[in-house]
């Protein structure tokens, strides 16, 4: 859906939350993980089989501040 929107709901999200410039936000629970390096989002997907299978993934954001998805093992 936000790629549909053209990231309006990123940009929607980090206006809500008033996340400064250089600030990264993490949200999950929209089933589909995905970073935006430019608007600095990070979205974990969602671990919980409903709509669509979990995507067993985790944000890590390293010592250099690079920020990446990870694949976990979620148990149920």
């Amino acid at each position: 859906m936000n790629k549909l929107l053209n990231g309006s709901y990123d940009r929607l999200v980090r206006f809500i939350l008033r996340a400064r410039r250089d600030d990264w936000v993490v949200i999950g629970h929209t089933h589909v993980p995905n970073i935006n390096n430019g608007l600095r989002i990070a979205n974990t997907g969602s671990w919980i089989d409903r709509f669509i299978s979990a995507t067993n993934t985790a944000i890590v954001i390293n010592g250099l501040g690079n920020v990446e998805l990870i694949s976990i093992k979620c148990n149920s």
